[in-house]
């Protein structure tokens, strides 16, 4: 698909932009030829596209609720019982709410955790638009929720090969306060191996850091995942607020991603 975004103002000068596909092939005055597509640019902004590094799309739904709240009280005793009344089709449109909204402000990915990863696939797909869906694990929680996701995630595993080529997959660990040493340990070797990236929630809170230290030797959130194995050049971590210098140093050192 050829586009043309005419009267663009570009350094203080009015041209045009020529895209071909996904790459803008010309930039000049007064661009000539036959274009699928003519966008009068005048009194617009022309920009790159943004991708949302973190997020979960079926929460939109929940806009407005528990606001206000530290996370603890709002996660444990606001957000988690009313995510027990979700279902996969009701995860459907909330991910087709989000997703709409998204390319509507120009955003063309969404990196996404949340429950019913297929929900969000098929909602993605429709859509057009690219994504990287998270495979939760949390095993801190009831055998029952541990069951819900495990089946989920491995139904969608079992089905990568058959997503567009717009759809990853990433193994998502909740939390290190949800998730168990062994596990965070053996999903980082996994991730090696399969060459998939890993999507975590770090440091959101100074408890998550204080009760992690008391836990675990006096290790953060940063040291206690990177002992793991965790932190690498294909793991993002989501929030990432309350660091310490070292901290720092650590995900600079591994080239961790920061959202």
């Amino acid at each position: 698909m050829s586009i043309l975004i005419k009267s663009v103002l570009l350094d203080n000068k009015t041209v045009d932009v020529a895209i071909d596909g996904n790459r803008i092939t010309k930039i000049g005055a007064d661009i000539a030829g036959t274009f699928d597509t003519v966008i009068n640019g005048s009194g617009k902004v022309a920009l790159p596209p943004f991708y949302n590094t973190h997020g979960h799309a079926a929460m939109s739904l929940f806009r407005g609720l528990a606001d206000n709240l530290e996370l603890f009280d709002w996660l444990y005793n606001h957000i988690w019982p009313a995510e027990e009344n979700l279902t996969e089709e009701s995860v459907y449109w909330g991910s087709k709410l989000a997703i709409l909204e998204m390319i509507k402000t120009g955003t063309v990915f969404f990196n996404d955790m949340y429950f019913y990863p297929q929900a969000t696939i098929r909602a993605a797909e429709e859509m057009g638009i690219r994504a990287m869906v998270g495979m939760i694990n949390a095993d801190r929680v009831s055998p029952e929720k541990q069951k819900f996701y495990h089946s989920h995630n491995q139904m969608i595993w079992e089905q990568r090969n058959d997503f567009s080529s717009r759809i990853q997959l990433a193994f998502s660990p909740h939390a290190i306060y949800t998730v168990r040493e062994d596990t965070l340990r053996n999903l980082a070797e996994r991730a090696a191996a399969e060459r998939v990236a890993i999507h975590i929630h770090l440091a959101e809170t100074q408890k998550e850091v204080e009760d992690c230290k008391k836990e675990h030797n006096g290790l953060s959130p940063v040291q206690y995942l990177d002992q793991l194995g965790v932190l690498t050049d294909q793991t993002l971590c989501a929030h990432s607020i309350h660091l310490s210098d070292e901290d720092i140093e650590i995900l600079k050192e591994r080239k961790s991603i920061l959202s």
